[in-house]
């Protein structure tokens, strides 16, 4: 047998950490920090995304929201999950 190379072991992680990520986010949350982001990340991409092609507006609105979202974790961290 071959030894994984690195790759696919980084894969593997990503894919672990985004699971777990992504279970662990409750409605609440949801709610409160991704929707606003989400909202405004959509309203500055109707209004100044004129790129006549769907997946750069696509790609471009989704670099918005990832922008905004992680200011807003910069300037407002989350807080830690009590336990």
């Amino acid at each position: 047998m071959y030894p994984r190379d690195r790759l696919s072991i980084a894969a593997e992680a990503s894919e672990e950490d985004m699971y777990q990520f992504l279970h662990s986010l409750t409605v609440n949350d949801l709610f409160k920090r991704q929707l606003p982001v989400f909202v405004i990340a959509f309203v500055v991409a109707e209004l100044f995304y004129k790129f006549h092609s769907f997946i750069l507006e696509t790609g471009a609105f989704l670099v918005t929201w990832y922008v905004l979202d992680a200011a807003l974790h910069w300037i407002i961290p989350r807080k830690a999950p009590s336990a």
